[in-house]
């Protein structure tokens, strides 16, 4: 295996595979993403357990914390590779 990492022909396919397997992923996720949230607030809303409601509102509580977390280091990180001008920003 690393002597086909040598190959810069290999390298660079085997990076573009990478992307191509993580953009589907994450296509994946953002496409079940909204059923998914509508399920949590569903149950937090309507849910007859009380454990389940309080189990639900924390996974919100907690997803929406670290959606925020990523967006602020997303934007710092934009911003920083905009700056120095290490990276050119483009969007998927």
């Amino acid at each position: 295996m690393y002597s086909y990492l040598s190959d810069p022909v290999f390298k660079d396919r085997l990076e573009a595979v990478r992307h191509e397997v993580t953009q589907g992923v994450i296509h994946q996720l953002r496409s079940n993403l909204t059923s998914a949230i509508d399920t949590i607030v569903h149950l937090q809303n309507f849910s007859e357990d009380e454990r389940v409601r309080l189990s639900a509102a924390k996974e919100l509580v907690a997803h929406g914390m670290n959606v925020a977390i990523v967006s602020s280091l997303t934007d710092r990180l934009d911003f920083w590779e905009r700056e120095t001008g290490i990276i050119d920003v483009q969007d998927d």
